[in-house]
């Protein structure tokens, strides 16, 4: 008997319908009594052992429903052109054969990584601190350097102090002064920040060096003396003088000269100062221009010439070279050295080789000063009588010519006869009152005589004096100026 598979109620073989449910006839289980003959054999299960009987072979489950598949929704052409793909890894195959090898450890990119950054971090800290702090090179008008050191965003109060100066900013500004040699190009310097209530901290400023400018002394010591301005800067740097650009040397120093010949020449009984101011102008390769003023400025040695004077006329061979200047100073005539006493006084007999007129000059120095240039004009004759004729000729002879007015004639060259009242000697200057007898409209007339000798005259000789009108004499007898005379050479007669 077999069963039907849905209800379970026996049915005979050769019904072709369950008469329980009316289900069709279905195939039995293998094995049943009322299944179809199947060939015997021998199965080998996993075990390897072998079992006899006849081969069962299991029924094959029952296939799954079939679904028809969802629609696929609608795309979104814009979501997909928003979209950015990514990228899946490519499958990797297991086990050991088919792993990639894995790339060395570069474990030392870690801490230089970690460097790099500490310098960046660091770097742009230092500039964050600096950015405001600035340094310009100066030169005031000594020739002196200093650097302005200028930090705009500094709180009030704020002291800087490089190389054991200190300023405090006023205006946001803080001058130090630099101390020579200064050479050009980029410099650096460690600044030291004192802000107040916070603790002091320290920054590093670059500035650069653009030229360098001084005034320059050394001429003082050569024969025709001068000073000068000097410049030192690349040479895409101009130097500007009186709308002049001065052109670098051989050495590549720019050199401006001042002539001071005429301010140091003269006597005068008092040291003397001397200062020249020299507006200047710098164009910087950048374009910037720089103006500034250099004062060149020094102490002038005194020198007095007693003997001769300015000027003397001689017939012999000889005359005396008299004078004084400062204490321990130095005398030189035309490069010949005089001796000069502790006192500053000195006197020396000069000779005349040939006849003939010339200047000499005598010249006072001390070292780092300026030195004292007196002129002397020395004139040899052959014949004092011949020279005073050729005298006459060009000179004032009437005193009453000269006595009034007498600072609109100076320098007036004038003849004088009269009888000698007084003498009075002062080393090598003899001072002679004259009674004038020769033109005198309304007596009496006196004049004073300025001699640069020690002469031989005595009271109540009568002298002749050839000279030129230098200013006026106070007369104390009369309480009058008299006009005083510098002889150049007086001709006697008792």
């Amino acid at each position: 008997m077999a069963t039907c598979a849905r209800c379970g109620a026996a049915t005979s073989p050769e019904a072709s319908a369950c008469p329980g449910c009316g289900a069709g006839r279905a195939t039995a289980p293998l094995g049943s009594g009322g299944e179809p003959p199947v060939r015997s054999g021998t199965l080998v299960l996993g075990s390897g052992v072998p079992i006899a009987g006849p081969a069962v072979v299991p029924r094959a489950p029952p296939e799954p429903e079939r679904r028809r598949p969802a629609p696929p929704p609608a795309r979104d052409r814009r979501a997909e052109r928003q979209r950015v793909p990514r990228l899946a890894p490519a499958p990797v195959a297991s086990g050991p054969a088919a792993a990639a090898p894995r790339p060395a450890r570069r474990w030392w990119l870690v801490p230089l990584g970690a460097l790099v950054l500490a310098a960046l971090l660091s770097a742009l800290v230092l500039t964050r601190r600096t950015r405001n702090l600035r340094g310009d090179v100066r030169f005031d008008a000594g020739g002196g350097a200093e650097l302005e050191v200028s930090c705009p965003s500094c709180p009030v109060g704020t002291t800087l102090a490089l190389g054991g100066q200190s300023a405090r900013l006023e205006a946001g500004r803080a001058p130090f002064r630099l101390e020579p040699p200064l050479a050009l190009g980029p410099r650096r310097a460690t600044l030291e920040i004192r802000v107040p209530g916070k603790a002091p901290r320290t920054e590093e400023l670059e500035y650069r060096v653009e030229f360098v400018i001084s005034p320059d002394l050394r001429g003082l010591s050569q024969p025709d003396p001068r000073l000068a301005v000097a410049f030192d800067a690349a040479r895409d740097v101009s130097f500007i003088v009186d709308g002049r650009v001065v052109e670098p040397g051989a050495s590549g120093m720019r050199r401006y000269e001042v002539p001071i010949r005429a301010d140091l020449t003269g006597p005068a009984r008092q040291a003397a100062s001397l200062s020249k101011r020299v507006p200047y102008l710098v164009k910087l390769a950048s374009g910037e221009t720089v103006r500034g003023e250099v004062e060149l400025a020094s102490n002038i040695v005194p020198l007095v010439v007693d003997a001769p004077g300015e000027s003397i006329v001689i017939e012999g061979t000889s005359f005396m070279l008299a004078g004084r200047t400062e204490r321990d100073g130095m005398v030189t005539v035309e490069g010949r050295a005089i001796t000069v006493d502790p006192s500053g006084r000195f006197a020396q007999l000069m000779s005349v080789s040939s006849v003939g007129d010339t200047t000499i000059t005598v010249r006072a120095s001390a070292p780092g000063r300026a030195p004292r240039l007196v002129p002397i004009r020395v004139k040899r004759v052959a014949s004092l009588a011949a020279e005073a004729a050729l005298f006459e000729q060009r000179a004032q002879v009437s005193f009453s010519a000269i006595a009034d007015d007498l600072d609109a004639k100076l320098g007036w060259a004038v003849v004088l006869e009269g009888k000698v009242e007084k003498i009075e000697s002062d080393g090598y200057v003899t001072s002679v009152l004259v009674d004038v007898t020769r033109g005198c409209a309304k007596p009496p007339c006196r004049a004073a005589l300025r001699l640069g000798d020690k002469s031989g005259l005595s009271p109540g000789m009568v002298v002749r004096a050839y000279g030129f009108l230098a200013g006026k004499y106070p007369d104390p007898a009369s309480g009058r100026d008299l006009p005083e005379v510098r002889v150049e050479f007086v001709r006697g007669q008792k």
